[in-house]
């Protein structure tokens, strides 16, 4: 299966061009200014950008879930994606109910998305659901099973979702030993209960407050600690959704210093 997309404009990381692609496959085999070859498909891109698809390495479909079908978590609508350009997408798969990491993960694959999906689409493990050695021994399982990443959270106390100290530094240090990459939902749960509360006591409860129940200081220490901690136990790490100027000034100082 030959197709040929011809006179468009290509954009890469670095530069624009005008040329032809041949792909045969589903694989570019060919780019060049002028291919002549015979293609099942032939595409006018004239006049058109010509680029790779997107990657969208954080997305939460999960939350689209508000239907209480457990067969489902908003995959149907992933059609829009592509709409966009976005190709790819990699959405975070937690604990189903009563089920382990490995067990959610194959659920998530073969039963949530499996029909549903338009482009294509890699996971994030996330562990809500912690069971002592029985879940920091799914680590390696995880990696094997080509999920790389897992997302922890040190906000949302006292959510499933949310991860003290003590268990964080095990999950880091567990991570450590096979090449996962832990990604961290950086926010201080106390700072977030301290302010939270005093917005209540003085009757600001409208949605335009919410942002102020979530400070800089609140999130840069969270990020701080992460760092950190990631830094004592050998363990690369990505801090997800930075909203400040504060953690992100943390973040480069840390690189600064080559963590």
């Amino acid at each position: 299966m030959k197709t040929l997309v011809k006179n468009g404009t290509i954009v890469t990381s670095t530069n624009e061009f005008a040329a032809d692609i041949l792909i045969e496959d589903e694989k570019i085999s060919m780019i060049a200014s002028h291919i002549d070859v015979e293609a099942d498909t032939v595409i006018d891109a004239a006049g058109k950008y010509v680029l790779p698809g997107g990657v969208d390495n954080h997305s939460h479909f999960e939350a689209l879930n508000t239907d209480g079908v457990t067969t489902n978590a908003g995959y149907d609508t992933t059609w829009v994606a592509l709409k966009g350009g976005t190709t790819t997408i990699v959405d975070f798969c937690t604990n189903e109910p009563g089920m382990d990491m490995m067990e959610s993960l194959e659920y998530r694959l073969n039963v949530r998305s499996k029909g549903k999906l338009a482009p294509d689409m890699a996971i994030h493990a996330v562990c809500t659901d912690f069971r002592g050695e029985e879940t920091l021994d799914e680590i390696p399982k995880l990696v094997e099973a080509g999920v790389p990443t897992m997302k922890l959270f040190l906000a949302y106390k006292p959510t499933p979702l949310y991860m003290d100290d003590y268990k964080y530094l095990r999950f880091l240090e567990r991570a450590s030993q096979v090449g996962m990459t832990m990604m961290v939902h950086a926010e201080n749960p106390d700072v977030l209960d301290y302010e939270r509360n005093k917005m209540a006591e003085a009757g600001c409860l409208d949605p335009k407050y919410h942002y102020m129940t979530r400070p800089p200081y609140g999130e840069a220490e969270a990020v701080a600690r992460s760092i950190k901690f990631a830094d004592a136990m050998d363990c690369p790490l990505c801090i997800v959704h930075v909203s400040c100027i504060e953690a992100a000034e943390v973040i480069q100082e840390a690189r600064a210093k080559g963590w």
